[in-house]
Parts: C-alpha cells; sequence; structure tokens
C-alpha cells in the first residue's frame, strides 16, 4: 500500500471540489480498483454513507 503525501492529497481535493457531475466515481471504477464484491460494498459506502463527498 501507498501512503499518500501532501501533493496526492492535494489533487485528491482539488478534484473533490472542481470535478463535474460526469466525472464522479463510478461502479465500474470500484469494481477495477477494488474487485468486483469489494467494490461494490466500496461504492455503496461512497454513495450512502459519504454521499459522495470526501469531506463527510
Amino acid at each position: 500500500m501507498e501512503t499518500l503525501d501532501y501533493n496526492r492529497l492535494l489533487l485528491v481535493s482539488l478534484w473533490q471540489y472542481n470535478h463535474h457531475g460526469d466525472e464522479g466515481l463510478t461502479p465500474a471504477l470500484f469494481e477495477e480498483t477494488f474487485g468486483k464484491v469489494y467494490g461494490s460494498h466500496c461504492y455503496e459506502k461512497w454513495t450512502g454513507y459519504f454521499n459522495q463527498n470526501l469531506w463527510e
């Protein structure tokens, strides 16, 4: 696992603040990154618990 550094966090926060609606994280991206089962679980958390907002 890779550790997050300031530059990476800055890029993520800029994306969160400025992304267009169709540039959001999709179920396919979660599945590609985490696999089918865990990706589905993470996407449900992303949409349900976090309401697609990293800062919540």
